[in-house]
């Protein structure tokens, strides 16, 4: 008896998911955070490419609806035009491993749209096994709050989180490399540079108006020019000792009075103007 009733639910669990198109069986995801079980959004609530049906193009107009979406396992491929559907997701995760972003559009005609300043998405959960977040990415999003960053990331690729205004804070615990104005405008109040880190592009963090404090680990060896320029609440750093190369005006327009530097290294090379034009930094030794 148990066991029959057991199989009706199962069947009406299966019928409901033929008529409404989600999968109502949670599946358990190792790439979740925190182990949650997640349940992926239905194939039928994307568009797919013609000739390569693991490759996502888009939303559906009952898709860009849905508030969350969770990218199905046998995606390998998602094109970028999915973080900017209107009225669009609000939360995106990804239920498989190494998905491939595809920046399938020309700019141009994604800025003549004017959707960048309607985009909802608030959080995204980056797929498991993701080690370059290329150019671009995630660009205006400006309601962006929560990014989820796989252990395997190593690289951010220019301009991936330009003007996302709402960020306040990113877990860059592994990752190796920023490009260029890869943060740039973003609303980050503290940062840490990890001891993985090796080097930021130009411009990296520029204009991070409510950055008040960055901490660098040592390992990074190269800073571009202008890689915290325009961080007006930004009033003292200490460089580390590994740095090797560091760039002109790297805090050109932040209110530093004081940059530590390692007595003997590569910074220390270098007069207090080339950091910055703030009248009131000087640089002491440690």
């Amino acid at each position: 008896m148990k066991k029959r009733a057991f199989a009706c639910v199962v069947c009406l669990l299966l019928a409901a998911t033929a008529l409404t198109g989600c999968q109502l069986l949670p599946k358990e995801l190792g790439g979740a955070p925190g182990g949650e079980r997640v349940r992926e959004t239905a194939d039928s609530y994307f568009t797919w490419d013609a000739a390569d049906r693991t490759y996502i193009t888009g939303l559906t107009e009952k898709g860009a609806e849905l508030t969350d979406i969770v990218v199905p396992a046998r995606a390998t491929k998602v094109s970028m035009r999915l973080f900017y559907h209107y009225p669009g997701p609000e939360s995106i995760a990804f239920a498989g491993e190494n998905v491939e972003f595809m920046a399938d559009y020309d700019w141009n005609d994604r800025l003549a749209e004017s959707e960048l300043d309607v985009c909802k998405l608030r959080r995204v959960q980056l797929p498991a096994g993701m080690e370059i977040l290329p150019e671009d990415a995630l660009f205006f999003c400006a309601s962006l709050e929560e990014v989820v960053i796989p252990e395997t990331l190593r690289e951010v690729e220019p301009y991936a989180f330009l003007l996302c205004v709402s960020l306040k804070s990113i877990d860059l615990r592994q990752v190796a490399r920023i490009g260029e104005s890869a943060f740039a405008s973003a609303s980050l109040e503290r940062l840490v540079i990890p001891k993985t880190m090796r080097s930021l592009g130009v411009e990296a963090f520029v204009d991070c108006d409510d950055l008040t404090e960055v901490v660098f680990e040592e390992g990074l060896e190269s800073i571009d020019g202008r890689a915290f320029s325009g961080c007006t609440s930004l009033e003292s750093v200490r460089l580390p000792a590994s740095l090797q190369t560091i760039g002109p005006d790297v805090f050109a327009g932040c209110p530093l009075t004081v940059i530590e530097v390692k007595e003997g290294s590569a910074a220390a090379e270098y007069d207090v103007e080339y950091f910055t034009d703030s009248p009131d930094a000087e640089i002491v030794y440690y």
